[in-house]
């Protein structure tokens, strides 16, 4: 046996069977399965779940030479059964290439806790075996001290660490900052900070008390510790890690503990090799600090933990979505300053117990964090111009250490029947739930149309903003093509999504109306009214194929595949319409061609993948360079399409489409990328309608009115002369039409609207002038007046407003599971 290898060898194991495990859950859940593995946002993932098998074997081939007994090559019979069965499995897995079949459903989650379970497993038999090495409290040591001291300096240091960070963050962005907010918000979040690590500190010593009740004290102290760990890590898991990819629900608890316990015992392991310990914490703290204590390491401990926050805010926070990665880091931070502050101090008792004294601490910190966040009388506007409670939130977009404790202590909802838990339910729909897909018809019967057919394009840029565009921003000066064919065409200037990312935003348009949250129904054919109208009509469709339109659109023999052999995250728009040009000088003159692309310029993830530079150079004062510099150089190829439409004399017989899926945050109180939020950057898109003259002849429309995605399909059916359409709340509305009264007959007071991969929902009344989330993910709600500034005002969400707009939201939502005939949980009938 190799002692001083195992711990090493064991975590290689763990790596291994986490990611094993983590491969089968990308494949299960359904935004992770769309959005990461069919789309190809990971290039190198296919490879890695072809070589999955490999990796097992080379770790398990590892594990057992580490615990061979000499003479020769021996295992006890308990190893060499579990290595035997592990190079079993990973040698079965090889004919079928790895991981890289596998489907959704059952034997994706099967595998998920199989990996788990399995690494836990060896994990808890090492433990049983070394429990000779579990640590033992010295006689007459107090750990209350060092605990709430380094608790309370913790929650000290990384308050102002993060503060700092955030508060130049904010002051980079052009934030304007009152000095009465920020030194309100600086004493909130320390004593947010030290109420929670204090009582976190509260916890572990009711834990050691607890331990006193067992015959065996030292090794009940362990055991309860690691559970403790283990639930703290499943804990973050639920909190941070598992909303951002729409996981929830038992199965998700059961992930989240394997995987925590694996964590908690991995730490275990490599503490007890080390030196000899002095308490059940310490074993776990000693790999985060694995070098002598002393004033040296200690010093080099905290500027190691301020190096990573330093990186965080400065590195990570661009391409972060809804803070994930910064609120993990924030605790690896808070981790790595607590270890070597609590290792260096002495459980020496003083001369007078301490333990009665700290435990007052986080009584007294709580009372004064239930005073400074209750509602207080407003001080004078010049000392602080708006509410605590707004300040902070305010704050937290550039704090994700401050957003992570708020988080953890704003109060969740425990009502049964709270709409957070009715959003819950209807929202990710898991693959196991069965939905029949409607046979939407927008008209029936459609038969061809009689009038002449325009070409029709539609380009959806991937995350495009309506305020980096000229016609909606006199600011903008980088986008003079778009500028000139908006002058040329119809301009919406209340054009919004309904989806807030592409996951379901980019379905809804060929649908031509609301979804149920899933992704995605299968077959999707019947759904799609979009194709229904391009196969009647005669259209030859030239698509880009991304992942969602191979689910989305039925193969047929006349489809032509723009941008062949190219991901989903690498389709550009130059080299889209480079080779739809090509095509399209080939193309038969007999039949009107129907193309839509969603170039992938400005995601987010295009720009961190290609390194956040800027195309061109330039400057763009006021805008996100990165994205601005990006826009200009898709600008000019969209320009260069259009004259080579003018050029061969299809412009004015073409009806061209210029939009978006969603929008995107680019530094709005902190906020980048879009996720599943629902704000007013993301909601609000461009688009710009090319019509022929001759097909809206006699046709009225109000480009003042709200207009969403989900109208174009059916303002291309009004247009091609498809009348009367179906009219209902879930279904768009024709843009154009023949009277006055059609228009007043499709207007809605609201609207209801939705994240694509999170349940979160909202209302966009008054004529598209507030906007209104309820938040199920971070079990809080929103409010903006769009009228006023289009960037959105904040309103104050009363409890009169919340039950007014939860009670639509919840009306709309069981209008469209009962337009679908779906129950929630069962499925179709």
């Amino acid at each position: 046996m190799t002692p001083s290898l195992r711990p090493w060898a064991r975590g290689a194991f763990l790596l291994v069977m986490v990611a094993s495990a983590t491969a089968c859950l990308l494949v299960d859940i359904p935004f992770t399965y769309q959005a990461v593995v069919r789309a190809g946002l990971l290039p190198w993932l296919p490879t890695a779940l072809r070589l999955q098998p490999l990796a097992l074997l080379l770790v398990v081939a590892a594990n057992a030479l580490v615990d061979r007994q000499a003479p020769g090559f021996r295992l006890a019979p308990w190893r060499a059964w579990y290595l035997g069965i592990t190079a079993l499995v990973a040698l079965a897995l090889v004919p079928v290439s790895g991981l890289s079949q596998l489907a959704p459903g059952f034997p994706a989650r099967l595998g998920t806790l199989a990996f788990l379970a399995a690494a836990g497993t060896l994990l808890a038999l090492d433990l049983i075996e070394t429990r000779a090495a579990w640590p033992q409290r010295e006689e007459g040591s107090d750990d209350a001290r060092r605990l709430f001291v380094s608790a309370l300096l913790t929650a000290a240091l990384v308050t102002v660490t993060f503060f700092a960070i955030g508060l130049g963050r904010a002051l980079a962005s052009g934030t304007a900052v009152h000095p009465g907010e920020a030194a309100t918000t600086l004493m909130w979040s320390f004593l947010a900070h030290g109420l929670v690590l204090s009582m976190a500190a509260v916890a572990l010593l009711g834990l050691q008390a607890a331990a006193g009740f067992f015959p065996r004290i030292h090794a009940a102290e362990f055991l309860l510790t690691l559970l403790a760990l283990t639930a703290t890590v499943a804990g973050i898991l639920q909190l941070v890690v598992f909303p951002g990819i729409a996981f929830a629900g038992p199965f998700a608890w059961a992930v989240a503990l394997l995987l925590g316990f694996c964590v908690a015992a991995l730490l275990a392991q490599l503490g007890l090799g080390a030196r000899p310990v002095g308490s059940a914490l310490e074993a776990f703290l000693r790999p985060l600090h694995p070098v002598q204590v002393s004033r040296w390491s200690v010093t080099a401990g905290l500027l190691l933990a301020l190096g990573v926050a330093l990186l965080l805010g400065l590195k990570v926070s661009r391409f972060d979505w809804n803070q994930l990665f910064q609120q993990l880091g924030a605790i690896l931070v808070a981790v790595l300053v607590f270890t070597p502050i609590y290792l260096s101090q002495s459980t020496t008792p003083g001369p007078h117990s301490w333990s009665p004294r700290l435990f007052a601490a986080p009584l007294g910190l709580l009372a004064l964090f239930r005073l400074w966040g209750t509602p207080l009388p407003q001080p004078a506007k010049d000392w602080l111009p708006r509410p605590v409670a707004r300040a902070v939130e305010a704050h937290a977009g550039f704090d994700a250490s401050a957003r992570l404790v708020a988080n953890l202590l704003r109060p969740h909802a425990a009502s049964g029947e709270s709409i957070y838990r009715i959003l819950l339910a209807n929202s990710n729909i898991p693959h196991a739930v069965k939905v029949d897909a409607k046979d939407l018809r927008l008209v029936d019967p459609l038969v061809p149309t009689t009038l002449d057919r325009p070409d029709i394009y539609i380009f959806v840029v991937d995350s495009l903003r309506q305020d980096y565009l000229g016609a909606y921003n006199p600011k903008v000066t980088f986008t003079p093509n778009l500028d000139r064919f908006a002058a040329e065409s119809t301009v919406i200037s209340k054009a919004f999504t309904r989806y807030g990312a592409t996951g379901l935003s980019e379905p809804s348009i060929w649908v031509g109306g609301l979804l149920l949250h899933k992704q995605y129904i299968v077959p999707f054919h019947p759904l799609n009214t979009l194709q229904k109208l391009v196969e009647a009509d005669g259209y030859r469709p030239y698509l880009s194929m991304d992942s969602i339109l191979d689910v989305v659109v039925k193969p047929t023999p006349d489809l032509v595949r723009l941008d062949a052999g190219i991901g989903t995250g690498d389709l550009r728009l130059g080299a889209t319409l480079k080779d739809l040009q090509g095509k399209l000088d080939q193309a038969p003159a007999d039949r009107p061609v129907f193309v839509y692309s969603q170039p992938q310029d400005l995601h987010i993830s295009s720009i961190s993948r290609e390194g956040k530079d800027v195309p061109g150079g330039g400057d763009f004062p006021g805008f996100y360079a990165p994205y601005a510099s990006r826009l200009r150089r898709l600008d000019a190829e969209f320009g260069a399409f259009i004259q080579y439409l003018k050029d061969r004399g299809r412009y004015d017989r073409s009806l061209i489409i210029f939009t978006a899926d969603h929008g995107d945050s680019l530094g709005e109180e902190g906020r980048f990328g879009h996720a599943y939020t629902l704000f007013p950057e993301i909601m609000k898109v461009p688009l710009l309608l090319h019509v022929p003259e001759k097909l809206r002849a006699g046709l009225i429309m109000d480009p003042k009115q709200p207009a969403f995605l989900t109208d174009l399909t059916p303002t291309l059916y009004y247009l091609l002369g498809h009348r009367p359409l179906a009219s209902d709340p879930v279904l768009g509305r024709p843009l154009w039409t023949q009277t006055q009264a059609e228009q007043d007959r499709a207007r809605r007071d609201h609207h209801l609207i939705a994240s694509s991969y999170g349940a979160v929902w909202g209302i966009l009344s008054g004529d598209g002038k507030t906007l209104y989330v309820s938040d199920g993910v971070n079990f809080t709600d929103h409010c903006f007046d769009l009228g006023a500034d289009p960037g959105g005002t904040r309103i104050t969400v009363t409890p009169e407003l919340k039950q007014r707009y939860d009670r639509l939201i919840l009306q709309e939502i069981d209008h469209l599971n009962t337009f679908y005939a779906f129950t929630p949980g069962k499925g179709s009938p």
